[in-house]
C-alpha cells in the first residue's frame, strides 16, 4: 500500500495497532513515527520502544555536557556540531535498530529529507541507575 504518511489515518493501516507497533525494520519505523503515540522512541531489535522521559538531573547533565563539547568545538573552530536525542542506526544489525543517544557530535552537514545521523564522531550516553543496562546495549550497538 502506497499512503501518504500526511494523509494516512488508522485506517490506511489494515490491521496495525499504532498504539503497538509491529517488529519494524528501520524504515519502516521511520513511516510510523509520525502516528506514533506521544513520546520518545527507539527500535530495537526490530522493536519499537517508548523511552521515559529524563530526570531533572539527567537533563541538567545532559544539557551541561552538551554545552561543554559545543564551546570546545567553537573555540577551536571545528566544523562539527553536538546534537542531542539525535536518532542513529548503529552499524550492528542495522536493519532492525535505531537508537537515540543522550549526545553526538557529527561532522557532516545535513542533507534535505534526512531523518537520521548516518556518521557521529561521538556519542553520550548518560547514565544512571535504572538505564545503565540498556545504555550499555546501545553503547555496544
Amino acid at each position: 500500500m502506497n499512503v501518504a504518511l500526511e494523509e494516512a489515518d488508522d485506517a490506511d493501516w489494515p490491521g496495525f495497532d499504532i498504539a503497538k507497533p509491529p517488529p519494524a525494520h528501520v524504515d519502516a519505523f521511520l513511516d510510523w513515527l509520525p502516528f506514533a503515540p506521544i513520546g520518545r522512541w527507539e527500535l530495537f531489535d526490530g522493536q519499537a520502544r517508548c523511552m521515559s522521559p529524563a530526570s531533572p538531573t539527567h537533563g541538567a547533565t545532559q544539557g551541561n555536557v552538551a554545552g561543554e563539547i559545543h564551546a570546545h568545538l567553537r573555540k577551536t573552530g571545528s566544523p562539527c556540531r553536538v546534537l542531542t536525542e539525535a536518532p542513529v542506526v548503529p552499524h550492528i544489525e542495522s536493519d532492525t535498530n535505531l537508537r537515540v543517544p543522550d549526545i553526538l557530535v557529527t561532522c557532516t552537514p545535513d542533507k534535505r529529507g534526512q531523518k537520521v545521523v548516518s556518521d557521529p564522531v561521538l556519542i553520550v550516553g548518560i547514565l544512571s541507575p535504572h538505564n545503565a543496562g540498556r545504555t550499555h546495549a546501545n553503547v555496544w550497538a
